[in-house]
Parts: C-alpha cells; structure tokens; sequence
C-alpha cells in the first residue's frame, strides 16, 4: 500500500483490522493472505467496478485529497466531480449485477502423501475457518467411504511440532508397534514393598 501510494501509516492497521474481521484476509504463518471470500470479492470488484479499485485512482485520490488539506484546492468541486463520474455510476452498475452474485464459503481440499487407515484411499487435506482461524486436518478422500461409520474416526490434526496426528490411528508415519507405545498412558505399577529381615538377638 506503501509503495503504491494507497493509504496513510495511520490508516494501514484499521485497514487490516476491517478485511480482517470481513473475511477477506487471514493471518497465516505471520503473512496477511487473502481467504477464498475475499479473491471472490476481489474478482467481482475487478469485473464490475474496476475503476474504484484502481491502484492508480486510489493515489491519484490521495494525492488530491493532500492538495485540499493544504488548501491547493477546493474540496467542493473535487467531490461532487467524483460523486456524478465515478461514485454514482459504480452504485447503479453494482445494483444491477449484485442480485446476481451468490457466495457460499466452502474450505479447500489438498492431495496428500498418505493413505486411509481404513480403506487405503488417499488422505486428503482439508483447510477451513472456523472462529476466523485457519485451521487444517486430514481425512479420507473417499466422500462416501467418508460417511460411513468405521470412518468417523478417520480425522488427523496437527501437533505442535508439525506432525498429524489421530486419537485412534495414533500419529502418521509411525508402526504399529510405536502408535500402541504412545497410546499407552505411562506406567503406574507399583513395586512390590521391600521386606526387611528383622534382626535376631
């Protein structure tokens, strides 16, 4: 935004803060991405009212919006020429083409190199938001086998250190012998007491 003019370093984290709590970008790994709502947003914008979004407008607007706090120019003027050329035109274009927009939000699948425990299918990544968080998990590629009963436990999530991982299945990658090891809850067998021979006299 710096780069192209847009915005004011006062403005930037409001600005964040607003596509944020919109859905229209999230944080991931520490990087401000945008969500699958707001790239449907963005190619609606870009379709119907691409001269509001324009780079070059938006600094070209900034640019004259300083010119009237300095008083280099009249903000009566500048107003209502941008109201009757741009303003106006881009509502009555986007009131005639919204009612023909529909977005349903839906999470994103993604291949992966592991196999159902269940019925070998592939395992697939399946990426959401829930509570404006990303969130990750594995599951069965297979939709129906996906809906069966011996698949409901068929869920992996991530582990702290990167790794995923089941309730039942234990964690990916591991033998059988390792995911029963670290199933099991530590030892809590007690030693049998010591017995101690009494002295005779």
């Amino acid at each position: 935004m710096e780069k192209k003019g847009i915005g004011r370093p006062s403005t930037y984290s409001s600005s964040i803060k607003t596509i944020r709590d919109r859905g229209y970008a999230k944080i991931s790994q520490k990087k401000l991405v945008p969500t699958e709502l707001g790239m449907t947003v963005d190619s609606f914008l870009g379709q119907n009212l691409a001269n509001l979004i324009d780079a070059q407008f938006t600094a070209g607007m900034e640019s004259s919006l300083d010119a009237i706090a300095h008083g280099e120019k009249k903000w009566q003027p500048f107003l209502i020429n941008w109201n009757q050329t741009y303003f106006s035109p881009a509502l009555t274009q986007a009131k005639l083409v919204l009612p023909e927009f529909d977005y349903k939000p839906k999470g994103t699948t993604t291949p992966s190199g592991y196999k159902c425990p269940v019925c070998s299918s592939n395992l697939e990544q399946y990426d959401y938001e829930k509570d404006k968080e990303s969130k990750s998990l594995l599951r069965c590629s297979n939709p129906q086998s996906r809906n069966k009963s011996d698949h409901k436990q068929v869920v992996f999530f991530r582990t702290r250190n990167g790794n995923w991982w089941s309730k039942k299945f234990g964690e990916l990658g591991e033998s059988k012998s390792q995911q029963n090891t670290n199933k099991k809850s530590p030892s809590t067998k007690k030693s049998s007491p010591i017995k101690l021979k009494s002295r005779q006299k």
